[in-house]
């Protein structure tokens, strides 16, 4: 079994590119078993298969956003989503995945890379975010750790079924 490590924001990254400040930034990234595996194909071995629990905590945030007037979309995957979130860039290993709201703006990366030193295979899941006022910096306060535990899990699940 291939385990998640927490990383900085891989350099090879286009992600931090997209904001002019950010406030918020975190990585995971996992050894790939399937060396062919582009973003594009990680990004949905990670993101289609949420299990149960995220999928009931994403319906409390919707309560949650709807009460506040923030955007929630329902889980779907289309040529541009990936679950909820729109995709925003591709890149040839990388997809960049996110949403823009008046609260604030967050991008998801997934990145496949390789290295030409050790031959490894790695796909790194980062998230990066701008807040723009102060419900957005409290939103970010109570969603950070769940966000943690769930960018996590969602890596590893995915490692460990073999999807990566």
């Amino acid at each position: 079994m291939n385990r998640v490590v927490k990383v900085p924001v891989p350099e090879a990254s286009k992600l931090l590119e997209s904001f002019k400040r950010v406030t918020f930034a975190d990585a995971y990234e996992v050894a790939v078993v399937n060396p062919a595996i582009s973003a594009e194909e990680a990004a949905l071995a990670i993101f289609g298969h949420s299990p149960a629990w995220v999928g009931t905590l994403m319906k409390a945030r919707g309560v949650f956003a709807k009460a506040v007037g923030l955007k929630h979309s329902d889980m779907r995957s289309g040529e541009q989503q990936r679950g909820i979130f729109k995709v925003q860039q591709r890149h040839p290993n990388e997809v960049i995945i996110g949403e823009d709201d008046s609260h604030l703006n967050f991008r998801i990366s997934v990145l496949r890379a390789g290295d030409g030193d050790t031959g490894a295979q790695t796909v790194t899941v980062s998230t990066a975010v701008e807040t723009h006022n102060a419900l957005g910096r409290a939103y970010m306060f109570v969603v950070k750790p769940f966000h943690r535990i769930i960018a996590r899990s969602m890596v590893q699940r995915a490692a460990n079924a073999g999807r990566l």
